[in-house]
């Protein structure tokens, strides 16, 4: 890799990460535990200051993996002066495996190009694997929630990661469990309750 690659990739990866506890607080939200991980006035500074790292000239695309990736890029990209162009994409956790339910692929044109992927969660790391399979090796991920201590967990070094802010609960598709939305009935994250965060 030559220096200049290695600089940016540097200025990309020292942008703030979050550890989260290895052993979060957990809370109640009706009658199911969400973990609690951190406030939103230190999220709102992170996006402030990934929103100013990034250079999306960097990049061929951005991908969006809706649904919770729609909100970090929304709240990266109002920070933003000029538009940012890029594809949305839909790809959802296959339940206690690697691979993903492709609802909205990466396009075939961005195949072994360089994208800027913006996703909700990163567990098992299935989703993520399979949306970087025919991408370029510089391509980077900045993520939204990240679960701790899942079994068959995939090591992603160097990734950005946060929780959301505004005192929302949000689940692993970006859904707000105050609302039903999306046609899927109130109880559909209680069997993921790991995917939640509760902002305080």
């Amino acid at each position: 890799m030559d220096k200049d690659k290695q600089k940016e990739r540097n200025f990309f990866y020292n942008t703030p990460y979050i550890s989260f506890p290895k052993y979060p607080n957990k809370l109640k939200l009706d009658d199911h535990e969400v973990y609690d991980y951190i406030c939103p006035e230190i999220m709102s500074g992170l996006i402030d200051n990934l929103s100013r790292k990034i250079d999306y000239s960097k990049f061929d695309t951005v991908l969006v993996n809706m649904k919770g990736g729609k909100f970090l890029y929304d709240e990266i990209v109002k920070r933003k002066s000029e538009p940012i162009n890029h594809d949305v994409i839909e790809y959802h956790q296959v339940k206690g495996g690697f691979g993903a339910i492709v609802i909205i692929p990466v396009p075939r044109n961005l195949d072994d190009k360089k994208c800027l992927i913006i996703d909700d969660i990163l567990d098992t790391g299935g989703v993520f694997k399979e949306i970087i399979k025919n991408l370029s090796e510089d391509s980077l991920c900045v993520a939204l929630v990240q679960k701790i201590n899942i079994n068959n967990q995939i090591e992603i070094k160097n990734k950005i990661v946060g929780t959301r802010i505004d005192n929302v609960w949000v689940g692993g598709c970006g859904m707000n469990l105050e609302t039903e939305g999306d046609g899927l009935p109130k109880d559909y994250l209680r069997e993921y309750s790991g995917l939640v965060a509760k902002i305080l």
